[in-house]
């Protein structure tokens, strides 16, 4: 079985939504596999893979919002508002996304986080970088 998830992890971050599709249709994939492509292909920022996953029950929460973290991280913003706008929790993992879109230099994203999903810039004392 790790195979079989690794296998479509892989296909998740580095192939096209059609082959997504294709692989769902001819394999039976777990509610764990499923979720497991979703934040392999939000590492990747492949965004119509992430719709695509999203739209078949890949869960926006899962694994304590993992995503929104992966996301914030590598400064996907397209991702990271998606996230948002299905429900992703912007002050998960102690203020996570924050602190890795801040740590990492994706300050646009910070004031994104800020002021569209009011996340919490007081925690690290960088509210004054953004007001």
């Amino acid at each position: 079985m790790a195979s079989k998830v690794k296998t479509f992890k892989q296909i998740c971050s580095r192939y096209s939504v059609q082959r997504v599709e294709e692989y769902l249709f001819s394999h039976e994939v777990t509610y764990q596999e499923l979720n497991e492509g979703f934040l392999a292909a939000v590492s990747a920022g492949r965004i119509k893979t992430v719709v695509y996953l999203l739209g078949k029950g890949a869960n926006v929460a899962y694994d304590e919002n993992m995503a929104i973290c992966l996301a914030s991280q590598k400064g996907f913003c397209t991702i990271v508002g998606l996230l948002c706008h299905r429900g992703a929790d912007v002050e998960a993992r102690d203020h996570s996304p924050v602190k890795l879109a801040f740590e990492n230099g994706h300050h646009s994203l910070v004031r994104m986080l800020n002021r569209e999903f009011g996340a919490d810039l007081s925690y690290a004392n960088i509210g004054d970088l953004f007001s």
